[in-house]
């Protein structure tokens, strides 16, 4: 007697006298043969990852802004202005130098780096390190840092701000901060398409302005609106 599972199939063994001699085989259920069960899809990665061109609003009610010289673009010191913007998968973190970390970018004087235009509507502390610690607007080259803005699903990114040292008599740059501009609330982060929008509006943008030293010296409102844009 056949399993039950099996399915009994004629197959031609040999020939004898012309005659086919034919012998029941079992051929093989189909439903017990073993299930492959493709993977199951990866999630999707955050879509961060490589340059972007980062262009701030400027507007009226903002006080942080551009230097006004266009986006801030990746590019290198050969022909570029060694600014540093870029996106990294997996941490979604997103990275915006004026300067760039090397030997010939850092060694760019005042009135040739890029910078962030900073309004703080009285004098608080000389940030941009020139000798003047009365100004209302501060050009002070610096790094952002949006830490996990390119998540799947992120809604806001912690935001702070490394103002770089600036060395006399030239104004030449290192990579340390002289100050650290942090945002006490995260940041509400909106975009699709690859296109991420940090926005802190006015009344909610409250930044706590520390010193190299670790001293406390302000807080202030500092809205602004960067939006990056794959490049």
């Amino acid at each position: 007697m056949l399993p039950t599972h099996a399915i009994p199939c004629f197959k031609a063994r040999s020939l004898f006298s012309g005659l086919a001699v034919l012998a029941l085989t079992a051929c093989a259920d189909a439903s017990s043969a073993p299930t492959i069960v493709p993977p199951a899809p990866l999630l999707a990665k955050t879509p961060a990852g490589g340059p972007y061109s980062a262009v701030f609003a400027d507007d009226v009610n903002d006080k942080l802004h551009s230097d006004g010289r266009g986006p801030y673009l990746e590019s290198v010191h050969e022909g570029g202005d060694c600014t540093n913007s870029l996106g990294y998968r997996g941490s979604g973190l997103y990275q915006l130098r004026t300067i760039q970390n090397s030997g010939p970018c850092k060694a760019q004087e005042r009135g040739t780096w890029r910078y962030f235009s900073i309004h703080l509507g009285a004098g608080i502390a000389d940030l941009d390190q020139d000798g003047d610690s009365a100004e209302t607007v501060e050009s002070v080259p610096g790094r952002l840092l949006a830490s996990g803005v390119f998540g799947v699903r992120a809604t806001s990114a912690p935001v702070t701000i490394y103002l770089f040292e600036v060395l006399p008599p030239n104004g030449t740059t290192t990579e340390d901060p002289a100050w650290t501009l942090k945002f006490n609330a995260s940041v509400p982060a909106t975009g699709t398409g690859g296109v991420r929008v940090l926005e802190a509006l006015p009344g909610n943008a409250a930044v706590t302005i520390t010193s190299a030293a670790g001293v406390v010296v302000a807080t202030v409102d500092l809205p602004f609106k960067l939006t990056m844009t794959p490049q």
